[in-house]
């Protein structure tokens, strides 16, 4: 499947159709890096937060090479989202987030 590495569950799949579609809407392809906690299984949906890059579908072919040999520049760090999912009246959504707005856990630590 485009935008994973490697083989998941027939309930993953369908929640990353779900992370297609709603990237697919921003003329974009995601590319998953990896799973960042809070999972989730509904129905016959499963999955949880995610983190990856979020390219602009006339990049995606050239990206696809390197993010399946594991070989990602530096420049592609700006499109690096965070997927981030809801649940609302039994339904299941995704909204992305640049890794940039998201607070990090050690921000407000004193030194």
């Amino acid at each position: 499947m485009r935008g994973l590495r490697e083989k998941e569950s027939t309930g993953f799949e369908k929640f990353f159709d779900l992370v297609q579609e709603e990237a697919w809407k921003k003329d974009c392809v995601f590319f998953m890096d990896g799973k960042e906690g809070r999972p989730f299984s509904s129905g016959e949906m499963e999955g949880e937060n995610l983190s990856g890059w979020l390219v602009p579908k006339k990049k995606a072919r050239a990206f696809e090479k390197d993010f399946l040999e594991e070989e990602i520049d530096l420049e592609w760090d700006s499109a690096y989202h965070f997927v981030l999912w809801s649940e609302k009246e039994g339904k299941i959504s995704v909204r992305f987030l640049h890794y940039t707005t998201v607070p990090h856990e050690h921000e407000h630590e004193d030194d």
